[in-house]
């Protein structure tokens, strides 16, 4: 548990701090941390969860200035040490009412300015570092999304749209960038859950190689098992039947819908009843 704990911490990894057992995996008490990491690491632990803290607070940003943490306000804040009110997006004096530059209007800004004036060489390193941070910046956003709750840059490589940030732990959407609590915003037809795949040219095939009926051509191209599964209306993984029952459960996103009408089910004696769809057929 010392080498465990100590490994984590030298990382920056906070997450895994926590009881090594499977049914409990609660956090780690400091008063266990101080005994496992003595003193040098358990300062450094403090130093890392209070970072952490700060960063998952959306309304807390650094003075450009001194560095001094500071608290946000419409877009503006005013620094506790050195009193600078400042723009919290440009990070330029306190703009009311005008409209924010752009991070590439920032990029041509500064890159002019080094071209037409002769800055000393440390304003000039530092516009560079700034520079530099603004490109990686606008990389990392090109193929990830922002948190919604601390900002933290997060990219998916698989697997479905809902995400869980690292850092603060906050469940969001990576299609629409929202807050979620479950996978409830997933059935309401607000976003899919997984990336469905489109043909941008669904009608151009060889009607050489069909007899042009669609059903008959679906049941050439398709194997058998595709044949004997329904695809779940929100992810769109096909399932099997148990038996005649239409009421399929998705072992992919666990919502239940109807093999018949391709509807999803909140309530099984509602929708299956004289009025509705028959709840047992043969395929």
């Amino acid at each position: 548990m010392e080498s465990h704990c100590k490994i984590h911490v030298k990382e920056g990894n906070l997450m895994q701090l926590a009881c090594p057992d499977t049914n409990c995996r609660n956090p780690l008490p400091p008063s266990v941390l101080k005994s496992l990491l003595r003193d040098d690491g358990y300062a450094q632990w403090e130093s890392f969860a209070l970072q952490k803290l700060l960063d998952a607070m959306p309304d807390l940003v650094y003075c450009p200035r001194c560095s001094a943490a500071c608290l946000e306000v419409d877009n503006d804040a005013q620094c506790p040490g050195c009193f600078f009110t400042f723009c919290t997006l440009c990070k330029r004096r306190r703009h009311v009412g005008d409209t924010c530059i752009t991070p590439e209007e920032k990029i041509r800004i500064l890159k002019e300015r080094q071209k037409l004036y002769s800055i000393p060489e440390e304003q000039l390193l530092k516009e560079k570092r700034e520079i530099d941070e603004l490109i990686n910046i606008q990389e990392a956003l090109r193929d990830s999304k922002q948190c919604p709750r601390c900002k933290m840059a997060i990219s998916k490589i698989e697997g479905c749209n809902k995400m869980t940030c690292g850092n603060c732990g906050r469940f969001f959407c990576y299609r629409c960038n929202k807050a979620i609590g479950g996978y409830d915003h997933f059935w309401n037809g607000n976003c899919d859950m997984f990336e469905r795949e489109q043909d941008e040219n669904p009608q151009q095939q060889d009607d050489e190689n069909f007899g042009g009926d669609p059903d008959e051509d679906a049941e050439l191209l398709e194997p058998e098992w595709v044949l004997l599964t329904y695809p779940c209306p929100n992810c769109g993984r096909r399932n099997e039947k148990l038996g005649t029952n239409n009421h399929i459960l998705c072992i992919g996103c666990r919502g239940h819908y109807c093999a018949l009408c391709r509807k999803r089910v909140l309530r099984g004696e509602q929708h299956f009843g004289p009025r509705g769809c028959q709840q047992h057929t043969e395929d």
